[in-house]
């Protein structure tokens, strides 16, 4: 079943017990409460009424403290359990092709929120309040069974009003987050297009459409509230209605005033944690409105960490030797779910890819590029399957630069080495390859310049540059280049050309303009009959005995 990470785990089982002991405290007080005051409104002795006094004073500092307490540790609750679940969405949403930018946006900040409420004003409030609760009902019943009835059906009350209203609050707070993420997307989108709404003068355009998003939310929000506010003020008034049942109880069973007296301080104590109390269950459906919502991403998560530690442990990384280093073969291929044709090729190869559909060469490029998505292909590259490789392992033998990638928020130096962070090569080298060497060496802070926002202060040209210097550098046995020629301009083209002639790996070409990039390439044509080899025969014989061994190795 998906779920979300458990609460009682690791230090979280810590903060719980605290928090149990801060309400057995709280009940404690209450207890003592009931036992001192009567003491003190029926002593005649001014010294023992003012020690007394003095007692429950004391007590009520103590309380407020434990109040401070309870509140420091249901936050610190709340963030580390909130921070286990970011971290999983975020592994989530980089570990393929998910949702769009804004929906991720509201997953780590809305419905986040709802479940860093549920804990910190849900959970906690449970766990404290309800022996508090308890707790000061059995010091009633010690005083006065009548008085300690009259506290209870109130609170009796509350509860069924609460069950009531529950499942309203959570359908209401369930359109409520779809209205948010749909207008949270369709933001992103209008932002991320604003070049070309501006050019065809549709901010008007856009900002209707998008008032009227943001009119419907609005109207999803006070619908919302309408129920929020009455469980909250049904457990505001629990507290009044309570102290006047006491009252009246007290005046017609002729309880001792001093018992009233109690009963009212006892109710007084009461009251703030029935109010929180009071807003568990609306707390409680937002949070299982993002539950619904989070949890087949935690699922995904869990899913890809296994796998990834599992290609750790069972890596099949191991030294070759002979003729199969630095070649690459990639057999049993079928992106699209259509066979394509074997392809083998060697050291500074460029290699052409092409298909009549464009999605069969976007999937071949996924499945070198994501860490063990299949293991029945045979991607063989300088001596090494790929097809169980982690990606902390696959990153040594492949890289891939494409325009829709993204810059990390970093130094240039940092996004240079990012597939290879240990390495010690200096950058400037192959920022120069691809005539960006010049520009980063005139800002400020050169090469130690932070990237933010997608690449700024980098322009779009700049930006495609250095793509291809990160796939460049450290000369991998692999390289994809998919059409990040397209951004390059005239002169960037040039030198990717130039940059090609050299490359001492494999390079497989994605673009339309091969013939200027790589003359004299190589075509493989994945819609090709499935039977042929992309190969140059010449070194058909080297290879092969390398390739048959590696397959006896792994079956």
């Amino acid at each position: 079943m998906q779920r979300l990470p458990e609460l009682w785990r690791g230090q979280r089982r810590g903060l719980l017990v605290r928090l149990a002991a801060t309400g057995l405290g709280q009940a404690a007080i209450a207890a003592v409460t009931a036992v001192l005051t009567p003491r003190l409104l029926s002593v005649p002795d001014r010294t023992i009424q003012l020690q007394l006094a003095t007692a429950l004073v004391a007590m009520a500092l103590v309380l407020g403290g434990l109040r401070v307490m309870e509140r420091v540790l249901g936050e610190k609750l709340g963030q580390d359990y909130v921070h286990e679940v970011r971290m999983h969405l975020i592994r989530a949403a980089l570990a393929g092709r998910g949702p769009s930018v804004g929906v991720t946006i509201a997953r780590t900040t809305n419905d986040l929120s709802s479940v860093r409420n549920w804990i910190v004003l849900g959970i906690v409030p449970l766990l404290v309040g309800v022996p508090m609760v308890a707790g000061s009902l059995l010091a009633l019943l010690f005083l006065s069974p009548p008085l300690a009835a009259s506290v209870a059906l109130p609170l009796a009350l509350l509860g069924v009003v609460l069950g009531l209203l529950a499942p309203r609050v959570r359908e209401r707070a369930a359109a409520l987050r779809r209205t948010r993420g749909k207008l949270a997307g369709v933001i992103t989108d209008t932002v991320q297009a604003r070049d070309s709404v501006v050019t065809a003068g549709g901010t008007d355009r856009e900002i209707r459409r998008l008032a009227q998003d943001s009119r419907e939310l609005g109207r999803r929000a006070v619908s919302r509230a309408v129920l929020s506010g009455a469980l909250r003020g049904s457990a505001a008034s629990v507290a009044t209605v309570a102290m006047v049942v006491v009252g009246a109880t007290g005046a017609i069973t002729r309880v001792e005033p001093a018992t009233i007296a109690t009963a009212f301080i006892i109710v007084g104590m009461l009251a703030t944690p029935v109010s929180d109390l009071g807003r568990v269950s609306e707390y409680r459906q937002s949070f299982r409105v993002a539950q619904r919502i989070l949890a087949p991403e935690m699922e995904r998560s869990r899913r890809q960490r296994q796998h990834e530690r599992e290609l750790d442990r069972n890596g099949n990384l191991r030294p070759r030797e002979g003729n199969g280093i630095g070649v690459v073969h990639l057999a049993d291929l079928e992106p699209g779910g259509q066979p394509a044709p074997d392809l083998v090729a060697h050291p500074g190869e460029v290699v052409v890819v092409r298909s009549r559909d464009p999605q069969r060469v976007r999937e071949l490029v996924d499945l070198l590029v994501q860490p063990g998505s299949l293991r029945d292909e045979w991607l063989l590259v300088d001596g090494q399957n790929l097809s169980g490789m982690s990606s902390l392992q696959r990153r040594d033998f492949v890289s891939v630069a494409a325009p829709e990638f993204g810059l990390e928020r970093s130094t240039i130096a940092r996004a240079v080495r990012y597939r290879a962070p240990q390495s010690d090569e200096d950058v400037m080298d192959t920022l120069d390859a691809v005539g960006l060497g010049d520009d980063v060496r005139r800002l400020d802070r050169g090469e130690r310049t932070m990237l933010s926002r997608g690449g700024e202060p980098l322009n779009l040209q700049q930006r495609m540059r250095l793509l291809l210097a990160r796939a460049w550098y450290g000369s991998p046995p692999l390289v994809v280049l998919d059409r990040i020629d397209a951004g390059l301009g005239p002169e960037g083209r040039r030198l990717m050309a130039e940059g090609l002639k050299s490359t001492p790996g494999v390079t497989l070409l994605i673009s339309d303009r091969a013939d200027q990039l790589a003359p004299g390439h190589r075509v493989w044509d994945l819609d090709a009959d499935p039977q042929s080899t992309a190969m140059d025969p010449q070194h058909l014989a080297a290879v092969t005995g390398a390739i048959e061994q590696d397959k006896e190795d792994d079956a």
